[in-house]
């Protein structure tokens, strides 16, 4: 958690904790796969999920909840 902080994370939010443990699951899970490989497992992932919560984020839209994003995979 600390190595992420200090190096791809530049401020830690408690409310995003889900978002930040997936995220830090994914990358020690897929470490030892090829670039391609990975781009392939994000690709059908992104076309074959529900429209993401952080849909209009930088338009200014804030996810409001965090915790059914668990619900839902």
């Amino acid at each position: 958690m600390r190595r992420y902080v200090l190096g791809i994370g530049h401020k830690f939010e408690p409310q995003y904790i889900l978002d930040y443990a997936v995220e830090m699951a994914w990358r020690e899970d897929c470490r030892r796969q090829t670039e391609g490989t990975k781009t392939d497992a994000l690709t059908r992932g992104l076309l074959s999920s529900h429209t993401s919560k952080w849909r209009g984020y930088f338009q200014g839209r804030i996810p409001s909840s965090r915790t059914d994003s668990v619900a839902q995979g």
